[in-house]
């Protein structure tokens, strides 16, 4: 609680420092900016964009001060944000009291999630091309689809400001083997704007911490058993402004990587998976046509195509050595976004369609206890290919938004159709569609220069995935073909100022969910099964503080904290209603980061991440409590000129300097202590 009350102070003396100077961007930059050209949210020039959810700007300088080699390290810095590793070795990111596949990531306005299973794997992400994230939260507006029930992330590249080139190039080395690069060249000639970044990552393994207890699956090895990882990407965007009214873009984006997964440590019989493969490429237009008389319509459009493949080794035990199955998936998805609006005096009308169509097959293979690939033969004794399952969904939805302004109130609403259908489910029995409306509203007043006051809500659902309907992961899960989709009713209370020498937002948020979608754990006859199930319900409430202060520069204090109660909702044996703890769901969220900026370069800074209790579930469905966990991580940087323009950071930064044990999911501990030093030149 100290903790706690530190920050909360600090927020203080920002509402003071902020509450009556000119509104500005945590960075300084005007916030009557245009929309970039891939970014998901969308106004017409002459008009200040209001959303009815909460949405926030991490810029690229608080990104890059993180020195993550992927977009798992990054995402700390995003108010009520935090990535966990689950059991099948994925980084994935959770706003709020949200769940993972209610999140939706967005980069350069395509849809990253891989539509089976609605997640993407966080690790696998590099940062080298990331510019800045924009986050939306609360009740989402319209123009993003469906199944954004818990919220949106919506990453962009870097861009060129001015006419010319530069490169950029980061290096890093660190314990645990780890070793990692990047080359970044953009540039700008007239109204054509390029990127193209290629970088490499690899690592042999997570730290393990002091005082993680783990019987079970771990070596006396400092490091994490099987928690290696080789990532390599390339990514390249061009986009040309034809005029004022005119302008498309065109980005590609790749990725290979192999990487074990740790198993839990607190059971005997766990996860024994390795990834041998994984490839993600996604090809993404973007367009912009502004027109009209008097510039009153425009358009924005973005079709993506991405093909994701990814193989999954199962072994027999925690030394890796006999493989005993493998999955084979392999999914291609089209997606469009297309918006058409109109300006009306103060205020505005855009009709969205959003769209996806994505097919996903996959093939099991068996293996001997040899590791020898078991041969599949048909009744004549012939060998034959083992059978591949095609699985195939379509998600589309159909919506309008409405945006005023009676000065000095702006009020927006909107209401959108959104639907689901799996037209093919391979070997499983056919499914209904699935269908429903979502509305959102919300209303922000000026209260006066720099402060704001808003209002919001709405409702939302989020459709059971295809690996939820139909996923068993090699045996260990039973399928559930009653799942019902998650309905969710949001509101929000939000008060914002920015100023010169601050900024602060505070917001009040409620969750209200029918039909949570969790899992439980079953004795079969072939062993313990793992299965989706619909709970009656869960409960969020909570407070977000976010804050800057710069009023004592050169040092410079930014952070956020989030607290919220998450409770499950179900029947007593008296028929009263029951609550209980929802899985892996921490009660609080929070990051301090402190820099100093000598004159000379000297850059010395400290972050502080703060896990509030959680619980999670044992093998016996009974919850265990996780612990509070504060991580310290340390950062020394020196910036200089060593000839000419260029720019060179040299940087030092040991994360998790106290060893902290940090549990976000029993028998799987985050790392331990990492020493990292790396050096960064802008050319």
């Amino acid at each position: 609680m100290k903790f706690c009350g530190l920050f909360t102070g600090i927020l203080a003396s920002a509402v003071l420092c902020a509450l009556p100077l000119r509104a500005q961007t945590d960075d300084g930059a005007d916030t009557s900016r245009t929309y970039r050209l891939g970014e998901v949210t969308v106004r017409a020039d002459s008009i200040r964009r209001v959303e009815p959810a909460s949405v926030q700007q991490v810029p690229y300088v608080r990104l890059s001060r993180t020195d993550a080699p992927t977009a798992a390290g990054l995402l700390y810095q995003v108010p009520a944000a935090r990535v966990q590793t689950n059991s099948r070795g994925e980084a994935l990111v959770y706003l709020r009291a949200s769940a993972e596949r209610q999140v939706a990531l967005f980069f350069d306005g395509a849809l990253m999630n891989v539509p089976w299973d609605n997640r993407l794997d966080m690790s696998m992400l590099p940062t080298g091309a990331v510019g800045g994230i924009t986050v939306s939260k609360g009740a989402p507006s319209v123009l993003y689809g469906a199944n954004t029930l818990g919220g949106t992330i919506n990453m962009v590249s870097l861009d060129h400001a001015d006419e010319g080139s530069s490169t950029q190039i980061n290096t890093q080395a660190g314990s645990s083997g780890l070793f990692g690069a990047s080359l970044v060249h953009t540039g700008r000639r007239g109204g054509f704007r390029y990127i193209a970044e290629g970088g490499y990552t690899s690592r042999e393994g997570i730290a393990l911490p002091q005082g993680a207890t783990l019987p079970f699956n771990q070596s006396a090895d400092a490091l994490r058993t099987n928690s290696d990882l080789r990532s390599m990407n390339l990514y390249l965007r061009a986009e040309n402004q034809f005029s004022n009214e005119a302008e498309i873009g065109l980005a590609v984006f790749f990725a290979d990587a192999e990487k074990g997964v740790a198993p839990e440590g607190h059971v005997e019989d766990a996860r024994f998976w390795r990834y041998p493969s994984w490839q993600g490429l996604t090809v993404s237009l973007n367009s912009e046509l502004i027109f009209g008389a008097e510039r009153e319509w425009f358009f924005r459009g973005a079709a993506w195509g991405t093909r994701f493949a990814q193989d999954i080794a199962q072994y027999d035990d925690a030394l890796y050595s006999v493989r005993t199955a493998q999955e084979e998936d392999r999914d291609v998805t089209l997606g469009t976004r297309l918006l058409l609006g109109r300006s009306l005096g103060d205020g505005r009308v855009t009709l969205a369609l959003n769209g996806l169509n994505s097919v996903h097959d996959q093939r099991d293979l068996a293996y001997d206890s040899t590791g020898a690939l078991i041969e599949m033969v048909d009744a004549g004794g012939a060998v034959i290919e083992y059978p591949t399952a095609t699985y195939e969904q379509r998600v589309y939805s159909l919506g309008v938004e409405a945006e005023q302004t009676f000065a000095p109130v702006t009020v927006t609403l909107g209401a959108s159709l959104d639907g689901m259908s799996t037209p093919r489910t391979g070997d499983k029995p056919a499914q209904d569609a699935f269908g429903d409306v979502s509305l959102v509203g919300g209303a922000s007043v000026e209260v006066s220069e720099g402060l704001a006051l808003r209002v919001s809500g709405g409702r939302k659902t989020r459709f059971p995935t295809m690996r939820e309907l139909y996923g068993e992961a090699l045996r260990r899960f039973l399928i559930n073909p009653t799942l019902k989709p998650e309905e969710t009713w949001v509101g929000e209370l939000g008060l914002e100022s920015r100023g010169d020498l601050g900024s602060l937002g505070l917001v009040g948020f409620y969750y209200d969910t029918k039909n949570t979608i969790d899992q439980r754990t079953l004795d079969t006859l072939g062993g313990r099964k793992r299965q989706r199930i619909n709970l009656p319900g869960s409960r969020s409430a909570g407070l977000e503080l976010t804050g800057t202060l710069r009023a004592l520069a050169p040092l410079r204090l930014d952070g956020h904290f989030t607290f919220v109660s998450a409770r499950g909702i179900g029947s007593a044996a008296d028929g009263a209603d029951s609550s209980f703890f929802l899985t892996e769901k921490p009660e609080i969220i929070s990051t301090i980061t402190a820099e100093y900026a000598f004159a000379f370069g000297l850059l010395p800074s400290i972050e502080l991440v703060h896990t509030g209790l959680a619980y999670s579930p044992n093998d016996n469905n009974e919850m265990v409590r996780l612990e509070p966990s504060t991580v310290v991580n340390l950062r020394l940087a020196y910036r200089f000129t060593p000839w000419g323009e260029t720019l060179a950071q040299l940087y030092a930064r040991i994360n998790n300097a106290t060893d902290a044990l940090v549990q976000p999911q029993l028998g799987l501990p985050a790392a331990g202590r990492e020493i990292v030093a790396g050096v960064k030149l802008s050319l």
